[in-house]
């Protein structure tokens, strides 16, 4: 089995990395890879996750941690991205590293340079157009000199990355199709493999909830893509069929915009429930309620999204309403059952009530198991062995020649 060395920018304590890479890389390792993680991670976070983060990691992984530096922006990210190299460097060296696999774009030049020094193949698990993120975000500002030098900069650098990458994953078809069109990728070159679920951690509910009230669950974070407005709109009009509706927020975000928004449009802020939850909590939240909403910014860098909370509420077995612009989830919604897609145009014309009707007519294992096919976190770690498996032949055909 391969040594793969994981780069991340993102940490194994945040709550991404704790939904979104341990399970894979466990998933790897059980297989029988050998994985060594390099992390970026907040102090706070570090601090009081570090020990649980730990206990998670299947044995044959090794995790290394570095502090995350804010301050100055720009400069701390240079920093830590050259510590993270320096670390790298010594576990390719020491640990007869295969293949070095970089979530995102941070970290991928660091790859780029293991692969000419070492001849290590590199995945490059892009996740999204990281420059137009940034720009879309609002992160950065074109209208900044310093933003601007370093968004050309890094699109000149993107197209490197795309072509010195011995394999791609994209997030959505969407997005592949943009390599291939405009970036003139094979598709051969290219895996999809959308962010999925681990349907051992977020199973069914054993009852559903009592028909009144009607609860409508958004989960996860309430900024930068996230139109919260739109999902105020859009409880509004629920409250009109179901004046006793109720809208439970699950994030770590403050809600302070939420309720400003409920207040412009006259929602009581009494029908509006937000809390925090932990990872272990939060499919037994989201089987308390009877569906969940949430709607995205449209944008060029959204093409590659693939929102993570979409398979978790579909494993849930609750139906999902959403905005189907974004990604794949329109071609998605032809595939997964629960899944409704509209245009954010709609909202005020769409016959709500039989849209809501039908949701909850659909048998919650049906919603799970349509969804158990295409999301389920054991089918991303299988698409994840054939490219690494692909990955290794090409390197035992290097070894030989």
């Amino acid at each position: 089995m391969a040594h793969i060395l994981y780069l991340t920018y993102d940490g194994l304590t945040d709550n991404l990395g704790r939904s979104q890479i341990i399970p894979y890389i466990n998933g790897l390792a059980q297989i029988g890879h050998f994985i060594w993680v390099i992390s970026v991670d907040k102090a706070d976070h570090y601090a009081t996750r570090h020990t649980e983060v730990e206990s998670q990691l299947h044995s044959s992984i090794s995790w290394v941690s570095i502090r995350y530096t804010k301050r100055p922006p720009l400069l701390s990210t240079i920093y830590d991205l050259r510590r993270m190299q320096k670390a790298a460097s010594q576990l390719v060296r020491e640990k007869r590293i295969q293949t070095v696999h970089v979530r995102s774009y941070p970290p991928m030049s660091i790859a780029l340079k293991l692969a000419q020094s070492h001849g290590v193949k590199v995945l490059f698990d892009m996740r999204g157009f990281y420059p137009e993120e940034r720009i879309e975000g609002g992160i950065w500002n074109l209208r900044n000199p310093i933003h601007r030098a370093v968004y050309n900069r890094l699109k000149k650098k993107e197209l490197n990355f795309i072509e010195k990458a011995d394999h791609i994953i994209s997030l959505t078809e969407k997005a592949k199709n943009i390599l291939m069109d405009t970036f003139n990728v094979s598709g051969s070159k290219v895996t999809v493999i959308p962010c999925c679920a681990d349907f051992e951690h977020f199973r069914l509910a054993q009852t559903k909830p009592p028909l009144q009230p009607l609860k409508v669950l958004y989960l996860g974070s309430l900024g930068t893509w996230y139109l919260i407005p739109t999902l105020v709109q859009f409880f509004q009009r629920t409250q009109e069929i179901y004046p006793d509706a109720q809208l439970h927020v699950i994030t770590g975000d403050h809600p302070e915009q939420l309720y400003l928004e409920a207040g412009r449009l006259g929602v009581a802020s009494s029908s509006i429930h937000c809390r925090s939850a932990e990872r272990e909590e939060v499919p037994e939240l989201i089987g308390a309620c009877h569906l969940s909403v949430f709607f995205i910014k449209d944008s060029f860098s959204k093409s590659a999204s693939s929102p993570t909370k979409l398979a978790e509420i579909l494993a849930s077995g609750r139906p999902v309403i959403c905005n189907g612009e974004i990604g794949d989830l329109n071609r998605l919604s032809t595939q997964l059952t629960g899944l409704y897609t509209l245009h954010l145009s709609d909202i005020e014309t769409i016959d709500l009530s039989k849209v809501i009707e039908q949701l909850m007519d659909l048998d919650p294992n049906a919603i799970r198991n349509s969804a158990k096919e295409i999301l389920d976190l054991d089918v991303a770690i299988a698409a994840y062995t054939r490219v690494h498996a692909g990955l290794s032949d090409q390197n035992s055909s290097t070894s030989v020649q």
